[in-house]
């Protein structure tokens, strides 16, 4: 492998380490989440069966 592709490698490696490290001290204590489960007749939705197909051996 020839020296600079072996660097670039290694810059990539050190890169995602670092990205990793910075993402990972992330304050999260006041991210809350938006989203709610919903059924099919919150969402005036029409419930449908799918009749799954049976494979024979």
């Amino acid at each position: 492998m020839p020296a600079s592709r072996a660097s670039l490698r290694m810059a990539l490696v050190a890169f995602a380490l670092i990205a990793t490290g910075i993402t990972g001290c992330a304050d999260m204590t006041g991210i809350q989440s938006q989203g709610s489960l919903r059924d099919v007749t919150s969402l005036s939705l029409s419930a449908v069966t799918v009749p799954v197909p049976v494979i024979a051996e």
